[in-house]
This record gives C-alpha cells, structure tokens and sequence, in this order.
C-alpha cells in the first residue's frame, strides 16, 4: 500500500532536477530525504526509504520550485520597498568584500546582538560551497566573498535551532523555501533571511574541473577567492589593506576573476577578468541549473527575503573603483535592522538605481548548452572543453544546426572531430 502512495509521485522524488535548496531535508518528519549530486554537478533530493514514506507532502509544501511562479508573501511586507545604494564605513572590510561589504556588515552587526548567521563559505578540501553557522566574528569572515557554485545547505539546517534567532543568507530560491518552512512551523519571528541579484547557478562541475586546472599549475589548494579586488593573493586577515599600492588594485567593476593560493605558487589574475575561463562559461550563461533558465522568477523585485543585497551596477556609480552595494528593504523587520546598521553609509535611491543592470528576467541558454553540460561530466580538462566550446560559439549560426544534430547522432565522434582526433 505504502509503494502504491509512493508511485502517486506526491514528494520531491518526482522531480529529477530542482532548485536544490534542501530544505524538504529537514521539512520530512521521517527523515528519508537526502541531497546528493547528480552528474552535472546540482543538488538534487532522493528518498532514501521508500517503504518509510507516508506521503505526508510536507516536503513539498516547502519547497519552492514545485510553486514555480508563485513567491510567498512577506507577512509584514512594506507597502513600498525602500532602496539603498550603501558601503562599509571599515575601508578593510569594504576591500575585502565583492563590492560594498553591506551583507556582511548586517550580519555582523545582527552576530553582536545575539543572532546565529547562516552564510556561506568556500571549504577548500570538498571543493564546494557550503553553508554553515558562524558564532562568532571570525567565524563570520569565512563568508566573505562570492562562491559561484551551487551551496550545499543541508549540513547548516540541521545545526540551526530555530529556538533561536538567526539570519540566513542565500539564493533567492532558497530564501523562499525557508520562509514557507518558517511560516508551517511558525518560526518566522526567530529569522532574518537576506537574500542576492541572483544570475543563476553554475554546475559544480565547472568550479572542480577548473580549480583541477589551477592546481595542476600551482599545486594543492590552499586559499580560492572567487571575486577580488586586488590582483595577487595574500592572506586577507593578517594585513592592512592601505598598506598596497593602488597600481595592485582592480576596479571592482572588473573584479570577475579568481584569485587561487597553491602549495608551489599564486595565480595572478589578467587585468582584463573577462578572459577568465571560469567566468566566461559563467557570464555566457554555458552551464547553469536547467531551472536556471527555465523556472526562476527571482529577478528584480521578486523576492521572499526581508533584505536583498548585491553589486550596485548602472551608470551614477561606474567611476567608483572601492565598491558599492545596492540594498532593498522589503518587510518592517528589514526597515527596522537597517535603521540600526551604524557602521554603514546608506544613501536613500530610486528603484532605477538600484535595478539598473540587473537581470529582468530568467537567462536565455547558450546554443551550446547541451554539448557544455555533456563535456563538464567527461574526463576532458576544463581548457580542452573551453575551446571546443568557444570555437563552436563563433561557428555560424546553420554550423551550429548541424553540429546539434550529429551530437545526438553520436557525441564521441563529435568531439573527436571537434579535437580532430
């Protein structure tokens, strides 16, 4: 009987992919379900006992890409949301985060009031990004920076207790799954969820072939940054940043590059970031989760979060060369930690400001998405892979037609043609 309820595909196992956020992890009051990765390098659900289902469907009551296009309301939502373009007054911390350093100035500030901070960090020796608790402020320091991989959540919602208060930061998916967690289990009082512009995921897949790469050049990781603003790599807590010369800093508009520390040597990143391998699969859209392009309405004003941070892009602050963040306050919760924020300068915008540059709706594939997504699972190094697929990308357009067509026909005599093996 219990298989028959099971088969009714009336849990997360239904989908094949997802945003991975893992919050049905802890939603399942028996405790069956688990988040692996799948081969193209995301997060996916899986049921590890399917005889133990009680096709409760608390899993999917929480879960945010079964309510595709349907974001859950803020309870004490702002009849309008406030903007803010904003940077830390601590020019250290300014320098060392991606642009203005407003996130982590919140949650450092919430950590000094009491709060648990559910950020992300990079763990070098699992090569992922994951979530975790900081208790303290250098614990906090950890999650300085932008990981541009999918995070594995789950280890981190099994440590919160949720008795106390915590601020969580993440996806834009994430944040909404963990609001309607929140909201079944009457628990949205205890957090503060803060939430990012959000571009989309790229597989795990790119972010391990391409640190292999690195190490192949430099040896094991030590140290991996994946947005700087200075172009060498030195340990960002033992020394003052004013003590390095401007001609060592990049602007942060152009700070897209990966600053990687190996046990024989320093990657020192281009001047020109763009070149990198890493962020032109990423900036060209070549590898992100399928929901990615086909599910996300997280853009622009869509969001479940009480705070959403970012990169302030758009033409008012393009001759800034320190960084800054625009900030939207979309709840009373959110308006009254910002009134509190003290070691910030906040500046009131209009909405165009702090939108301008950002996404307005989910992105469009790239033509050779398929054949990117295959090649990731392969053996193949990441620069073999980034020059077949950059020399397909400027194939004309009925090339392209024709090399779809013989992929499905038979993808290893493709690529050995593209290799010209």
């Amino acid at each position: 009987m219990k298989n028959n309820i099971f088969n009714k595909q009336k849990t997360v196992f239904k989908y094949k992919e997802c945003y991975g956020c893992g919050i049905c992890v802890i939603s399942c009051p028996k405790h069956i379900i688990e988040i692996i990765q799948n081969k193209d390098g995301f997060y996916v659900p899986t049921i590890t006992q399917k005889e133990e289902c009680i096709n409760c469907g608390k899993c999917l009551s929480v879960c945010s890409f079964h309510h595709n296009h349907k974001i859950i309301v803020q309870n004490d939502a702002l009849h309008s949301p406030k903007y803010y373009s904003c940077w830390s007054l601590d020019e250290n911390v300014r320098l060392k985060c991606t642009s203005g350093g407003i996130a982590f100035e919140i949650t450092s500030q919430l950590l000094n009031k009491g709060y648990k901070v559910c950020a992300v960090r990079y763990n070098v020796d699992k090569k992922r990004a994951e979530h975790y608790l900081a208790y303290n402020q250098i614990d906090l320091r950890q999650s300085i920076g932008s990981k541009y991989m999918p995070s594995y959540t789950v280890d981190a919602l099994k440590l919160i207790s949720f008795e106390q208060p915590c601020v969580v930061v993440g996806t834009p998916c994430y944040v909404d799954s963990l609001r309607r967690y929140a909201r079944k289990n009457n628990i949205e009082n205890k957090l503060v969820l803060i939430d990012f512009f959000c571009h989309g995921t790229p597989s795990l897949n790119l972010s391990v072939k391409y640190l292999r790469y690195l190490e192949s050049l430099y040896g094991k990781t030590i140290h991996v940054g994946f947005r700087t603003k200075f172009n060498h790599w030195f340990d960002p807590w033992s020394k003052d940043y004013n003590t390095y010369e401007p001609q060592n800093r990049i602007d942060w508009h152009d700070s897209v590059t990966t600053v990687f520390h190996g046990e024989k040597g320093n990657f020192v990143p281009e001047t020109h970031s763009r070149n990198n391998i890493f962020f032109q699969f990423f900036l060209g859209c070549y590898c992100l989760n399928k929901p990615c392009y086909d599910n996300c309405i997280y853009k622009q004003l869509n969001s479940a979060a009480d705070l959403r941070v970012g990169d302030l892009w758009g033409n008012k602050y393009q001759s800034n060369t320190d960084g800054v963040s625009g900030l939207i306050v979309f709840t009373e919760k959110g308006n009254e930690i910002i009134k509190q924020i003290t070691n910030c300068h906040l500046e009131r915008e209009k909405s165009n400001v702090i939108l301008d540059g950002q996404w307005t709706k989910a992105v469009l594939r790239s033509k050779t998405y398929l054949l990117t997504k295959w090649l990731l699972r392969t053996s193949l190094s990441i620069s073999t892979i980034a020059s077949v697929v950059f020399t397909i990308e400027h194939f004309p357009r009925k090339y392209k037609k024709r090399i779809k067509k013989l992929f499905y026909m038979g993808k290893d005599y493709v690529l050995s043609v593209l290799l010209h093996k």
